[in-house]
């Protein structure tokens, strides 16, 4: 179980590399591959092992996967600039809302992970 929480922990925390690389995208189809398995795998662990991890699990792959669309909905195909750029320029409040909304849910999970680390790590 400690293993499996921690593989949980370290797939969070991919989230941040992934966001970084989404809005770091060069092209559309870069951003398109840009999918967030990570918070698919944060999702299917709680699922499998973490129950009481669960519902902010599912709320941050919506964050996840909601801040995607809104990525690739208000890329431009303007060559030599980032996706992020692209998108903030073209929507500035749907890419700030969905990135805080990203960021809430994270921070949501990453606090119910810290509090449960005891029960589901005999810690």
């Amino acid at each position: 179980m400690r293993e499996k929480y921690e593989q949980l922990a370290e797939h969070l925390t991919d989230g941040q590399v992934w966001l970084t690389e989404l809005l770091q995208s060069e092209s559309l189809s870069q951003a398109s591959l840009r999918t967030p398995i990570h918070a698919r795998k944060v999702a299917t662990l709680s699922a499998i092992y973490f129950p009481l991890l669960l519902e902010d699990a599912h709320n941050y792959l919506n964050a996840c996967a909601n801040l995607h669309s809104v990525i690739l909905e208000n890329h431009q195909f303007v060559a030599g600039i980032t996706a992020g750029a692209q998108a903030v320029h073209k929507n500035r409040h749907a890419v700030e809302h969905a990135s805080d909304k990203f960021q809430q849910t994270r921070q949501a999970l990453d606090e119910k992970i810290i509090k449960y680390a005891h029960q589901y790590t005999n810690a």
